[in-house]
């Protein structure tokens, strides 16, 4: 992974990049990925705590590749007094077992459904169990993110009509207005966006939309 580039501001700096976004839109909300946790290196707990106590206004999401409870007991001790809740991806997760063991100790946790052209990635026993699925879940298309080439509306509305309980945030290749609003359209609840905001295509026009 190479250094983030934006035109909201030359500074690769977690710190100056979410300070930017702030000031591009005041955002309530920040979906991190942890990219040497998930790669099962050294976690970068210290730069996610250290924004957290910049931005206390801010509620994190945290995908750090968790695959067992003891994954889980470890990240809550590293973040427990922040507000900061733990991504549960099934990319990740070890078993269907323990996404249920950490789900259990996690109230606050989310679920995210990880694909990659259409292939489900995790335990299938995972997927076949909506009743177990968290009130809010990701749907994360990998093969989309950062390419802007679109969201997967069909496999996100099938999962939409599996669990209608749940509240759906869509994840990759979003890549201006007309995303969003046919997201909306399909009573989507949420986007996790990056690109789209880096390189402007998203005003604060049409994030503010209703």
């Amino acid at each position: 992974y190479k250094p983030i580039q934006s035109k909201l501001c030359n500074s690769s700096e977690p710190v100056e990049v979410l300070k930017a976004l702030t000031a591009y839109y005041p955002i309530t909300h920040c979906y991190l990925a942890d990219l040497n946790a998930l790669q099962q290196q050294t976690a970068q707990t210290e730069i996610i705590n250290n924004l957290a106590q910049h931005f206390p206004q801010i509620t994190f999401y945290l995908d750090s590749g968790l695959r067992t409870l003891r994954d889980y007991e470890r990240w809550a001790a590293a973040y427990a007094t922040l507000r900061i809740y733990p991504i549960l991806g099934s990319e990740s997760l070890a078993s269907f077992a323990d996404y249920q063991q950490i789900r259990a100790q996690a109230e606050n946790s989310l679920l995210s459904l990880d694909f990659f052209q259409g292939k489900f990635l995790g335990d299938v026993n995972l997927l076949e169990s909506p009743e177990t699925w968290t009130n809010t879940v990701i749907h994360l298309n990998l093969h989309r993110v950062g390419t802007q080439t679109g969201v997967e509306l069909v496999q996100l509305r099938k999962l939409q009509q599996r669990a209608p309980h749940c509240a759906w945030i869509a994840a990759g290749g979003v890549r201006a207005l007309d995303d969003l609003q046919k997201l909306q359209q399909q009573g989507v609840a949420g986007v996790l966006c990056a690109t789209a905001l880096h390189d402007l295509s998203l005003t604060m026009q049409n994030i503010a939309f209703r």
